[in-house]
């Protein structure tokens, strides 16, 4: 909730200033002062938009997607990037390890996909999958090429999501054998899988790092920063003698503050560094007014 209520009051501080009085001194399409230019670029959340978050505050939420999707989602989203890192990670380093006592980078994954494998066997009530040995921890000897683990991987991941499809909400509801010799919910027990994966692929995540590469869902969400930013963003605004006034947001092309330009009919208001003039005085005194208060409410 403060979020919304933030907003609304940044919204309406822009509206403020755009009724701040020009004085007779000051023409529409000259410099006006580095306050306002403060007071204005105070308001600018980084890597945002103030109409885009207007926007959203006025849509209802999407319905919730049945619980099989849900789970469905998380299944597929930690498999991913664990097929990802089998794909990508170099093969001459699949048996690279950081102690003598921990597993390596294709021991990881092929564990990973192993114990997917023993409860994904447990829900459905069938043998799914390839032969890998007893227990949850295949060798080498069965998996020699790094395609032969990206294979395992990405069945166990497709495999998973078939039976979670198949089964749907009322999958969830049932019970299978679980750890400790007892029975469990099979959501209790799908959510236990991908917590296991997500503890697996963090560890990976270390193995990449301590190779000086970056793993590719750190690649990805790079990129993404890096792109263009979005068209500006434009914000209808009334000044007190009814000129109708455009506040332009131009959000940074990266995590930081943007830039809110302000224009009417008659051309640019510009934003500059002016010194604020004697005869200007009552306008800069509303701006910094307003400010003040924002400020205080920011930062208290």
């Amino acid at each position: 909730m403060k979020a919304k209520t933030d907003l609304a009051e940044d919204i309406t501080l822009v509206q403020c200033l755009a009724t701040c009085p020009f004085p007779s001194t000051i023409k529409r399409g000259s410099k006006l002062s580095c306050l306002a230019l403060f007071a204005l670029t105070l308001l600018v959340v980084p890597g945002t938009s103030l109409s885009s978050q207007g926007q959203t505050q006025d849509q209802a939420p999407r319905a919730a997607r049945s619980r099989s999707e849900e789970m469905l989602d998380r299944w597929n989203e930690i498999g991913k990037k664990l097929v990802a890192m089998a794909q990508d990670f170099p093969e001459d380093k699949y048996d690279f390890k950081l102690q003598k006592d921990e597993r390596t980078f294709a021991l990881n994954l092929l564990h990973a996909a192993a114990l997917d494998f023993v409860l994904i066997r447990r829900i459905s009530g069938s043998n799914i999958g390839p032969d890998f040995g007893p227990g949850d921890n295949p060798t080498r000897d069965v998996f020699k090429t790094k395609a032969d683990v990206v294979k395992f991987v990405q069945e166990a991941v497709a495999d998973g999501a078939q039976v979670i499809q198949q089964q749907g909400d009322a999958g969830l509801d049932k019970t299978s054998k679980f750890f400790g010799n007892r029975l469990a919910h099979n959501s209790t027990i799908w959510t236990f899988a991908i917590e296991h994966s997500g503890e697996h692929y963090g560890q990976l995540v270390v193995y990449y790092r301590a190779n000086n590469l970056v793993p590719p869902d750190s690649r990805r969400d790079q990129a993404q920063q890096s792109q263009q930013p979005p068209a500006p963003r434009v914000v209808d605004l009334k000044a007190v003698d009814g000129t109708i006034l455009k506040a332009s947001y131009f959000a940074a092309a990266k995590p930081g503050p943007g830039v809110l330009l302000v224009t009417s009919a008659t051309g640019h208001v510009t934003l500059g560094s002016r010194s604020p003039t004697t005869r200007g005085g009552g306008y800069q005194r509303a701006c910094a007014r307003h400010a003040r208060i924002w400020r205080k409410r920011r930062y208290a």
